[in-house]
C-alpha cells in the first residue's frame, strides 16, 4: 500500500516534468522568444544616406561615394559631404554580401563632386554628341515597333530613341493607324537609359548585388 502511495506521489509531484515541457516548447519554438520560427531579416546591401550631411560651401567640402559594395561596377556617384567620409566608410565596411553577382558591369556615369546652392550634387562630366539620338534619359523610350507589324510584340525589352520611334510609325503600313492592337507589355525589369547620345536598356536582375 505504501509503496503504490509513493507511485502516485511521485507521478504528481514529478520535478522533471516541467523541464521536459519546457525543452518540448523551445525545440518547437526556434528564433526570438514569443515569435515561433520567425527568420532574421535580409541586411540591406546599400549604405542609407538618409541620415548623412550633404551640405557644403565650395566644391572641396564634396566628394563621391558609392551606395552599395555588392555591385560588380562600385560605382561611385553618389555625393557626400566630405565630413560624412569616416561615417559612410563604417557603414559601408558593416554591409556583408550575400549570392554571386551575375550581372554583367554597365557604364559607371562620369561625375565630379560639386557644391550647388549649399548641397553636394554629382555634376556629368560627359560630353553628349550635337548629334546623338538622346541628351537625356527621358529621350529614350521601351518599344518593339516595326515597319512591318502595326502591333508591338509583348513584353518588350527593347529600347530606343522617342525620335526612332517616331520614324518607325511613320513609315508602318497605313492601316496601322486603325489597327486594334492590345497595349505593349513592357518588360519591368528593364529602363530605358541615354548614355554618350545613345539609348540603351538597363536590365535588373533581381538578383543579390543588384
Amino acid at each position: 500500500m505504501w509503496r503504490a502511495v509513493l507511485v502516485l506521489w511521485l507521478a504528481c509531484n514529478d520535478p522533471y516534468a516541467d523541464s521536459a515541457k519546457a525543452g518540448s516548447k523551445s525545440a518547437e519554438s526556434p528564433g526570438a522568444p514569443g515569435t515561433p520560427g520567425t527568420k532574421k531579416p535580409k541586411p540591406s546591401e546599400y549604405v542609407d544616406l538618409s541620415g548623412f550631411s550633404r551640405a557644403c560651401v565650395r566644391d572641396a567640402d564634396c566628394t563621391l561615394v558609392e551606395r552599395g559594395r555588392c555591385s560588380p561596377c562600385r560605382c561611385a556617384t553618389t555625393p557626400l559631404a566630405v565630413k560624412e567620409r569616416d561615417r559612410y566608410e563604417d557603414a559601408l565596411a558593416a554591409i556583408h554580401c550575400e549570392g554571386a553577382m551575375l550581372a554583367p558591369c554597365g557604364h559607371c556615369d562620369e561625375v565630379v563632386p560639386v557644391c550647388k546652392a549649399g548641397t553636394c550634387v554629382a555634376k556629368s562630366t560627359e560630353v553628349q554628341p550635337a548629334n546623338g539620338e538622346c541628351h537625356s534619359d527621358e529621350d529614350c523610350v521601351i518599344s518593339c515597333a516595326t515597319t512591318d507589324d502595326c502591333c508591338e510584340q509583348s513584353p518588350c525589352e527593347s529600347v530606343i530613341s522617342k525620335t526612332a520611334l517616331e520614324d518607325v510609325k511613320s513609315r508602318q503600313p497605313a492601316g496601322c493607324k486603325a489597327a486594334k492592337c492590345r497595349p505593349s507589355e513592357h518588360a519591368s525589369y528593364v529602363t530605358p537609359h541615354c548614355k554618350v547620345g545613345k539609348c540603351f536598356a538597363v536590365f535588373d536582375s533581381g538578383l543579390p548585388g543588384h
